[in-house]
């Protein structure tokens, strides 16, 4: 994931040796894996053979390698092999934890979030789902979450607090705890950076404590503007989550996804385990999962945690397309 060793860290993590005979992960190892793994040779194979592949089981080894490289040439031929095998839908990646556990570049919410997306349909139950491929974004805007709301606690990390030029404005009379910002630059004087792509990961998180209905709904709809975002509630997690994104200025794409969940900045995240999100709320967002309407009862506290990730368009001839239609 994210993780404190930087964007995109290869799928090894460094540690003690975990049984006899094993050689302990140390960063040396993890600099040579790097070194291997983003270096242009390999960037192009893995971008090369994921373009040639047909179906997910021609593409599974493959695109685990490809979802640790940073690199535009592998953002660009995931896009287009997940719109290759998109109208068979991604349930099996999400099944198997993929999302969760393998995707080591943020960058891979862009992309999820350039594909097309299928309105919710309502299933038997009168419950709203969503397709396979936003169930793909949320396992991973879940992780990723949990993972930089951990970092902006830690002293040290990589998420550097920034009080400027946040993408968001926080809601009406209210400001942002925390805002900060991971930047992954290509580094020419480091063969192990020398081919990755520019990476904006933004972060922040407010506290809010509605004091009346009519609350709720303004911070909803601020949100959903700001983000461009569908409203998801997920009744079992007690959480909200916009899914948003949008094609940003000189050829970039922006994932933006805000989550708003009940409790304190020490409550547990929702996780991701890939459950089915549950009932949406009505179409003027006056309400949050886990409770109703916010406001005028015990337990009014919530947290708004808001992750956007900037890349360069998957789809930049789309992109343009749209932009002379206007």
């Amino acid at each position: 994931g994210l993780g404190q060793q930087g964007l995109g860290q290869p799928a090894i993590q460094t540690g003690p040796a975990q049984a006899v005979g094993l050689q302990a992960v140390t960063e040396a190892i993890v600099t040579k894996a790097r070194l291997l793994l983003w270096s242009k040779p390999c960037i192009d194979a893995v971008a090369g053979a994921l373009q040639q592949a047909g179906d997910l089981t021609a593409a599974d080894g493959l695109l685990k390698l490809a979802a640790s490289i940073p690199a535009e040439a592998v953002r660009d031929a995931e896009f287009a092999f997940f719109q290759k095998i998109h109208s068979t839908g991604s349930d099996s990646l999400n099944t198997s934890g993929f999302f969760l556990t393998a995707a080591h570049d943020p960058g891979l919410l862009a992309v999820l979030k350039s594909l097309p997306r299928a309105r919710a349909s309502r299933d038997d139950e009168g419950q709203s789902a969503m397709d396979s491929w936003a169930l793909s974004s949320q396992q991973m805007v879940l992780t990723y979450v949990d993972q930089l709301r951990a970092m902006s606690q830690a002293p040290g990390s990589r998420l550097s607090p920034n009080q400027k030029g946040f993408p968001v404005r926080p809601h009406r009379n209210a400001e942002f705890d925390f805002t900060g910002m991971i930047r992954l630059t290509p580094n020419p004087a480091n063969p192990a950076e020398a081919s990755i792509a520019e990476t904006r990961v933004y972060y922040a998180r407010a506290s809010f404590s509605p004091k009346k209905a009519r609350d709720s709904e303004d911070v909803m709809k601020h949100y959903k503007s700001a983000v461009s975002g569908v409203q998801r509630s997920d009744q079992t997690r007690g959480l909200t989550w916009l899914d948003g994104g949008k094609a940003g200025g000189s050829g970039t794409r922006r994932s933006m996804d805000v989550i708003i969940r009940e409790g304190t900045v020490g409550t547990p995240g929702g996780g991701a385990d890939g459950g089915r999100m549950g009932g949406m709320a009505g179409p003027t967002g006056g309400e949050f999962a886990g409770g109703g309407a916010m406001g005028g009862g015990a337990g009014g506290n919530y947290v708004i945690e808001v992750v956007i990730v900037e890349i360069a368009d998957p789809q930049p001839e789309a992109a343009a397309g749209a932009a002379a239609a206007k």
